[in-house]
């Protein structure tokens, strides 16, 4: 099994159980919230949504606000969010100083042992006398995650080196309020996002997206993956956005049918030459055909592809009927780099993986 099959097959293992999750490691800026809004609002009860919003947004901000960018590039920021029922878990992680560190130990400590209506006074209070800092407040945003969220801040602070810190934070969210919450439905432990957070930092993730790849999230997905990539050049910027749309559109066209949704596994790594890009779902049968597939398309010359390409693209209209292989092979000719494929046989079904590299134009 390769590393990111290996990558693929830890990860599918950890998100066994959410409805939906999403990371990303790399440069924030304003322009990314709404698109993480509008990923993680699947599915959510519309009574919570503005809260969720607000939560996600501040929690994003948070990485801006107390980030420390220029204390280590290679530990950029982090944020993530995961859906398992009953909770939204809102996930992020900077680099910090020491008296950063001191400063949000002591007053995340302080709001975790406080009640709802202790919660509203100390705000008022702060608001009112705080001593606003720097990095934009007195701690009023983290009172105010404190205060919708309805739970206490998981929190991990880890030195890296010298006085630097990694700051990780998680909020917990119940998606729909009118529903019971048991004594056993406590929220996933910050310990699972920490697991996470190591496995991207150590393997160079840049994006993660486990869930339903329906038309109405890959659009918000795109978007976000298409910002990230306008830092590149146009050719690779180019590249990985319209790979990644023929990858997602793969996994919507063989996800396997005997499950309710086609959920999949989407992850961008970057490499030394590049960026790879790979999948994973379930799919109906024994997936031999795809492996047959894929081989015979890593054999062929570009001219070949070209040829093939446009007969099966030409087959698909005469038939009316939308080709997955069509962007198989589009994927192939385009990037000339093989296509990598996998079938594991799993208790719960026959997992794919597949995987192609994005190198750089020398």
């Amino acid at each position: 099994m390769s590393k990111v099959n290996t990558i693929l097959q830890k990860l599918r293992g950890i998100f066994q159980d959410d409805r939906v999750a999403m990371y990303y490691h790399g440069n924030f800026d304003d322009r990314f919230t709404d698109k993480l809004i509008s990923i993680a609002d699947y599915d959510i009860a519309k009574k919570n949504k503005r809260r969720m919003a607000f939560l996600i947004s501040e929690s994003f901000q948070n990485i801006i606000r107390h980030g420390e960018s220029d204390l280590d590039t290679e530990n950029a920021g982090l944020f993530g969010v995961r859906g398992i029922d009953p909770y939204l878990h809102i996930f992020s992680s900077n680099l910090i100083s020491s008296s950063a560190k001191d400063f949000l130990a002591t007053n995340i400590d302080t709001l975790n042992n406080l009640n709802e209506a202790q919660l509203a006074d100390h705000y008022r209070e702060v608001l009112s006398k705080g001593k606003i800092n720097e990095k934009g407040g007195a701690g009023l945003g983290l009172i105010e995650m404190a205060k919708k969220s309805h739970r206490p801040l998981q929190t991990r602070f880890v030195e890296k080196k010298g006085e630097i810190y990694t700051f990780n934070l998680q909020i917990d969210l119940i998606v729909n309020e009118d529903e019971k919450v048991g004594p056993d439905d406590n929220p996933v432990n910050i310990d699972s996002n920490n697991e996470i957070y190591d496995t991207i930092i150590d393997n160079d993730i840049l994006f993660v997206y486990k869930g339903e790849f329906s038309e109405e999230l890959i659009a918000p997905l795109i978007k976000l993956l298409e910002d990230n990539a306008a830092g590149e050049s146009q050719s690779m910027g180019f590249k990985i956005y319209t790979t990644a749309i023929e990858m997602m559109q793969n996994i919507s066209s063989h996800a396997s049918g005997l499950r309710p949704r086609k959920d999949g596994l989407f992850i961008i790594q970057y490499t030394a030459g590049g960026y790879y890009l790979a999948t994973g779902n379930y799919i109906d049968g024994n997936g031999q055909d795809v492996l047959k597939r894929t081989l015979n398309l890593n054999s062929l010359s570009r001219e070949e592809l070209d040829r093939k390409y446009r007969h099966t693209l030409k087959q698909s209209v005469v038939e009316e009927r939308k080709n997955a292989n069509v962007g198989l092979i589009d994927i192939r000719r385009t990037l000339m780099n093989d296509i990598n494929s996998e079938v594991l046989t799993l208790t719960d079904g026959n997992y794919l993986m597949m995987g192609i590299e994005i190198t750089a134009e020398e």
